[in-house]
């Protein structure tokens, strides 16, 4: 005889699992009439479409392209910018890894900087990939942003572009600018934003140690939430390093953030513009201006704070508690059961 209650309860938690699941890997829809203060999915896809025209990996005649292209658009709007050539030595996993390296620093100054906010991503591709994704989206949000910061309030806090090359050999740019440039020692926060697919919604794949600081202002940024503890742990099981690595080995705070859909385009000649999902370049784009309005606004000191959990319950409500709590909700939920 089948049990009623129960079988309408189990069917009831599937369907709860499955909503929680389907507002938490939907991406935001594309918004068809930007406003003067928001993101603009049309103007960061012209961006985009020049960027990825074809693979740029360092070292190549498309690459100087890409990097002429970046450099001389954020000139243009107005940002103090900068190129660091340097010779990049970086140990891999099948030994030390060198290369001539170019990266493009563009500052926009506040108005009483605290501390700086950086942010990253590579405007290098692989040898056979187009890039799109695999992180030319993350170069044309980020020219999109600083347009966007260019023309409004003026934030308190200096924020640093930082468009890395040599990130597929081995994170050559971003080890550089963390070993040699002198911008580090005034950078108390860094956003990293990279993709792993052509979909799907921007996630926090990773954080600091002691990251209670930094997932409070998440939480109370304007930032679509998608994160958990949970990718994080995850996260550290794969042979996967991104721009993030060396500064979160720096002892400076951050979010990494990657959409992971998509995956048969990662590092493929099907990394195309016309391939990305709109509705992820859009949300890829708003966390990315909200983030850095939410830290460039901020009194920039003490970034450590013990460790949170947190995730993700309906939508965009992110729970977190005091990691030490963990063993207590382990211990009452094997009693319950």
């Amino acid at each position: 005889m089948i049990n009623k209650p129960g079988l309408i309860l189990f069917l009831a938690a599937i369907l709860v699992a499955w909503f929680c699941i389907y507002l938490n890997s939907t991406p935001v829809n594309l918004d068809p009439s930007p406003s003067d203060t928001t993101f603009s999915v049309a103007r960061a896809y012209r961006h985009l479409q020049q960027i990825a025209k074809a693979p740029h990996s360092t070292g190549t005649s498309d690459n100087i392209r890409v990097r002429s292209y970046i450099a001389a658009t954020c000139q243009e709007l107005g940002l103090d910018t900068t190129i660091q050539h340097t010779t990049a030595l970086v140990a891999g996993r099948n030994g030390m890894v060198a290369a001539n390296i170019y990266n493009i620093i563009a500052r926009l100054k506040g108005t009483q900087s605290s501390k700086s906010v950086v942010v990253t991503a590579h405007y290098d591709s692989e040898p056979n990939a187009i890039g799109a994704g695999d992180d030319g989206a993350g170069c044309a949000a980020m020219l999109e942003t600083a347009r966007r910061l260019k023309a409004g309030r003026p934030l308190r806090n200096d924020v640093i572009f930082l468009f890395t090359d040599g990130e597929e050999q081995g994170l050559m740019g971003a080890h550089a600018f963390v070993d040699e440039s002198p911008l580090i020692k005034e950078i108390g926060v860094a956003l990293n934003f990279d993709a792993r697919g052509s979909a799907g919604a921007s996630l926090i794949a990773e954080t600091n140690s002691d990251n209670g600081w930094v997932v409070k202002e998440y939480a109370h940024s304007g930032a679509h939430k998608n994160g958990s503890s949970l990718n994080y742990e995850i996260y550290k099981l794969l042979p996967n390093s991104t721009d993030y690595t060396p500064f979160k080995k720096a002892g400076i705070a951050g979010l990494n953030n990657a959409f992971i859909d998509g995956f048969v385009d990662y590092h493929s000649m099907t990394d195309k513009p016309e391939n990305l999902d709109m509705n992820t370049f859009q949300e890829q784009g708003d966390n990315m201006l909200s983030l850095v309005r939410h830290f460039g606004g901020l009194d920039i000191g003490d970034t450590k704070a013990p460790d949170v959990t947190f995730f993700n319950v309906i939508g965009h409500w992110l729970v977190r508690y005091p990691a030490s709590l963990n063993i207590v909700f382990l211990v009452l939920v094997n009693l319950i059961l």
